[in-house]
Formats: C-alpha cells, structure tokens, sequence
C-alpha cells in the first residue's frame, strides 16, 4: 500500500508541474505592417550607340559617350525608407569590377566591358558582384508614391588593345525596398 501511494503523489505531482510553468505570466509582443502590394518597377533597355576607338586612351579610360538611364518605382505602397539595388552579370575577364561585353567573336568587340555607375553628387560603380548600393527613399522620391534611381553606362577600356565589332552586354537586377 504504501508503494501505492507514492505512485499516486508522484502522479499527482507530475500532473501539477505543467500547471506550475504556466503560471509565470510573461508575454510576447509581436509586430509587423500589412502592405496592400508592392511597386511597380520599369528599367528600359540602353542604347550606347557606336563609339570610336580612338575615343580610348589606354586601359582604364572611359569612353567619351556617356548615357543616362534609371529604374523607376511607382505605386508603391506602404512606408518606403530605403531602396536597396543590387546588379550582377558576368565580369570582365580583365577588370573585375565591370561587366563583360558579349563573348568576344569575329563580329564582336573585345578589350572594352561596360562601366555601370550610379549618378548622384557622390558617384559609385555599380560591380557585377551582386554588392548592394542603398538609396535612402527621400533622397529618391518623386511623388508620394513613386522615385527615380539615376545611373550612368559608357564603355571602359580593359585591355592594351580594344578590337572592334558588337559589344552587347547582360545585366540582373534585384531590388529589395524596405
């Protein structure tokens, strides 16, 4: 008899144990923002035109054709802070930094990649790694719901010798707006 209450007062306790922890009236707050959708994004495809390879001076210039372009964000909804762009593609095999022309053939260019940067008072190059370039929202904005990210293209020359022929290039780009 008596192991058979000590079973029952070891029942009982294992019973009211749970009871106990719950006991400890401590809360989780959670927080969050429901968002109606999202916005709209429009990136045009560039057009550098023809550029002269006497426009070159040797590795590392510019060439002298510059083109403005942006991606625009309109319809947006929801509290915007900052607009993260990253852009990735294939790297130029000789500067890491720019992105690769088309593959170099008989009828393509070789020697130049593409120069990608952003156009604001302190320019940065826009590399092919997939690194982020932060755009704060009020700098940004043209409307309540809508803003311009402004960014150059040109050519840079990469190699000692720059062949000529086409020199078409692909961009990826992902943007996250937080």
């Amino acid at each position: 008899m008596n192991a058979l209450n000590l079973w029952r007062g070891a029942g009982f306790l294992l019973l009211m144990s749970p009871a106990l922890a719950w006991a400890n009236g401590e809360e989780i707050q959670f927080t969050g923002t429901v968002l109606a959708g999202s916005c709209q994004v429009t990136v045009p495809d560039i057009e550098l035109g023809s550029v002269l390879v006497s426009s070159f001076s040797g590795k590392g210039s510019d060439s002298s054709t510059v083109v403005a372009w942006q991606i625009t964000l309109s319809g947006c909804q929801g509290i915007i802070e900052t607009v993260n762009v990253s852009l990735s593609g294939a790297a130029d095999a000789a500067s890491l930094d720019y992105f690769a022309v088309t593959e170099p053939t008989n009828t393509h260019a070789s020697g130049v990649a593409l120069k990608i940067m952003t156009d604001e008072p302190t320019a940065k190059v826009q590399k092919p790694d997939k690194s982020v370039i932060q755009w704060p929202w009020a700098a940004i904005k043209t409307g309540s719901d809508s803003a311009v990210m402004r960014y150059t293209a040109r050519y840079v020359q990469t190699e000692d010798t720059i062949t000529t022929g086409e020199a078409d290039g692909v961009i990826n780009y992902t943007i996250d707006y937080l």
